[in-house]
């Protein structure tokens, strides 16, 4: 989420608005890239004192930058999920400031696999979810699965602006620097690509476990992991399985032009989750680089991708049909080409959801 408030943050300064970005002091230091800009882009960063509970969403604030609410022409919550946002946006009412809310993750709790975050995640985000509803001016949805939510199951109206990527990555230009840093030869060996979080509900494991399957077929692939987390756990699985020298971790990649390579670099993308996925931003940016997609089919998934229209699904935690989903597109480039083609006609640049997003507050606010 911090990815997607960056580029909308940047796109909203480039268009000559002020744009402030309230967070809090202990959150992760995301943020610095966009304190990078500050000064020329009109972005400021509003660093918040505030106390955090067990959970990153269980935030309260301690201290409100009230001048900057009051003189502001709306406050975009993004999020409905979070106490931080939540009363920042109860204070934005009682000045009578228009609010925003983008809706995230609708009842995304329902089937997560985590027993104890059913039984307290489902009653939290229903309670949290109710006042949002109640206390914004402008709904907004960013995936058609909290779209679909929103309309057919509370049965409201709300303005649906999907996520973007920057322009750059549609230019039609190859970047090899991955390849360069790594080591890899493209002419001899193809990359599996997965990006996001290192932790088991993200399917990492089931991606291993589905390397050595995969590799059982097809000797000249490797399976390159770039995200946040702890690797260990995942590597001596790697090593156990003996596919360890066909496994790479780079960890967070934050340069955006070696991301992009990364990106250039693979032959397929892989998000094998097991839960909680609404739009991963990931998928757009595979899409951009025309890269194909195979991902589970659980939450949102199944209302972005289509099935052998623009990407493959596979059932969650099936490393069988994962590992021949696979080995399916590796042997056919044309068909991989295809998907990627059709998924790239679905990607927005960010230039353009800035755009759309002006106008949907403007539209609220006469």
């Amino acid at each position: 989420m911090e990815r997607s408030i960056e580029k909308l943050a940047r796109q909203q300064a480039k268009l000559k608005h002020k744009v402030y970005v309230v967070t809090g002091m202990n959150t992760p230091n995301y943020y610095k890239k966009l304190r990078d800009f500050e000064n020329d882009n009109g972005i400021h960063i509003v660093r918040v004192k505030c106390l955090k509970l067990i959970y990153g969403d269980l935030t309260v604030p301690l201290d409100i930058p009230k001048n900057i609410i009051n003189e502001g022409d709306i406050l975009h919550m993004h999020s409905q999920n979070t106490i931080f946002n939540i009363v920042l946006g109860s204070y934005a009412r009682k000045l009578n400031v228009p609010t925003a809310t983008t809706f995230m993750g609708l009842n995304a709790f329902i089937n997560h696999p985590s027993l104890l975050k059913r039984m307290f995640g489902i009653p939290y985000q229903h309670f949290l979810t109710t006042y949002a509803l109640r206390m914004t001016n402008l709904r907004i949805t960013r995936s058609p699965w909290d779209y679909f939510m929103l309309r057919n199951v509370f049965h409201l109206r709300n303005e649906y602006i999907p996520e973007g990527v920057d322009s750059e990555w549609l230019k039609n230009k190859q970047i090899t620097t991955f390849n360069e840093k790594y080591g890899f030869d493209s002419n001899s060996t193809r990359i599996v690509l997965f990006v996001g979080r290192l932790e088991e509900s993200k399917g990492v494991d089931k991606l291993i476990r589905t390397a050595s399957v995969v590799m059982k077929k097809i000797a000249d692939v490797a399976f390159v992991f770039v995200g946040p987390g702890d690797n260990t756990r995942f590597a001596k699985l790697a090593k156990q399985l003996e596919i360890d020298h066909h496994v790479l971790f780079t960890g967070p990649i934050y340069d955006e032009d070696l991301l992009m390579s990364a990106f250039d670099a693979c032959s397929i993308f892989v998000l094998p989750s097991i839960a909680y996925e609404i739009f991963p931003l990931v998928f757009l940016e595979a899409w951009a680089r025309k890269k194909p997609i195979v991902a589970s089919s659980v939450a949102g998934i199944p209302f972005i991708i289509r099935h052998m229209k623009n990407g493959l699904l596979v059932r969650a935690g099936d490393i069988i049909s994962l590992a021949d989903s696979i080995n399916f597109l590796l042997e056919d480039p044309s068909l991989c080409n295809r998907l990627a083609e059709e998924g790239c006609k679905q990607v927005k640049t960010t230039e353009e959801v800035a755009k759309l997003m002006l106008r949907a507050y403007e539209s609220n606010l006469r």
